[in-house]
């Protein structure tokens, strides 16, 4: 298990001391702030991304993890969560312990669905990519000064 990412200090060393208590330090790495080539390495390397956040606007990480073709398990507080669960590119749970323990389990324990959910997170992550953002941008432009220039 790789957990990348930094944030509150104490928290941080809350979670490291939990992995030291349960005598899990060789198979838990704390990588802290990753980006760049390494970033993307880890997540071409992943078998699963999971951000099981209770508040996560957007989820720009989850979509990076989606492109490299690694599915997700995201909470249902992940505003990605409703494009995942239509395209089947991941995982969505409640933000708990325990349903996050379970489905881990199932992902982890069933490589094929690992896999076929990959792909669609590839697919689902070219939904995001500038040019098709570019294209909804302009037809929605389109629309709207077309129904501008009816009113006219």
């Amino acid at each position: 298990l790789i957990i990348a990412g930094s944030g509150d200090e104490a928290y941080e060393n809350q979670l490291k001391a939990r992995v030291t208590a349960r005598g899990l330090t060789d198979v838990v790495r704390f990588a802290g702030w990753v980006d760049g080539e390494e970033k993307r390495s880890l997540l071409q390397r992943a078998s699963l991304f999971a951000l099981p956040s209770r508040h996560e606007n957007f989820g720009v990480a989850v979509l990076e993890a989606l492109t490299a073709g690694v599915p997700a398990i995201i909470s249902r507080d992940v505003q990605l969560a409703p494009e995942l669960a239509a395209a089947n590119a991941g995982w969505v749970v409640d933000a708990t312990h325990e349903a996050l323990a379970m489905v881990l389990n199932h992902a982890m324990s069933h490589e094929r669905l690992r896999a076929d959910r990959g792909r669609a997170a590839a697919r689902l992550a070219k939904q995001f990519a500038w040019p098709a953002i570019a294209a909804r941008m302009a037809d929605l432009y389109t629309r709207v000064t077309s129904r501008q220039a009816a009113y006219r």
